[in-house]
């Protein structure tokens, strides 16, 4: 699965019904540890909120921020019974992690080639993901969240 994508930026969350993030989102591409834009809902009936999140899951067990360059994927058959990623599937802390384009490797010529995988109308999608909250040092993002293969 991607180890790095490209996010949404401000003007593109609306595409979601959002309200816009406070924060800055990086520009460019995001890699393991790196911040990006978020969706969720606090409750079953709440409206949908975006927040700047760590790409890769920091469990509240986690010692150090590093920690989610290792948890930036989680198979869908094996997300309830991983250390890492079994509270926040247990606790259905669902999410979206809004992409304009996410990279996959091709291997057809023997090397890895990076395709981008994007919509071809150009609009944004959505990658399912479980999100997690924890209080991390000064200029860390408290959310984190881990995008779910299938």
């Amino acid at each position: 699965m991607c180890s790095n994508y490209h996010p949404i930026g401000h003007k593109e969350l609306s595409f979601f019904d959002v309200p816009p993030i406070d924060d800055d989102i990086p520009t460019g591409d995001v890699y393991p540890g790196g911040g990006a834009p978020l969706i969720y809902r606090s409750g079953d009936s709440a409206p949908r909120a975006s927040v700047l999140g760590t790409f890769g899951l920091l469990p509240v067990w986690a010692e150090e921020p590093g920690f989610a360059k290792r948890t930036y994927n989680a198979r869908s058959e094996t997300v309830a019974e991983k250390p890492s990623f079994r509270n926040a599937w247990r606790k259905r802390q669902l999410c979206i992690v809004p992409v304009s384009a996410f990279y996959e490797p091709c291997y057809e010529t023997g090397k890895a080639v990076w395709w981008a995988i994007q919509r071809a109308d150009g609009r944004p999608m959505a990658l399912a993901a479980l999100w997690e909250r924890n209080t991390w040092g000064e200029g860390m993002p408290r959310w984190s969240f881990v995008v779910v293969k299938y």
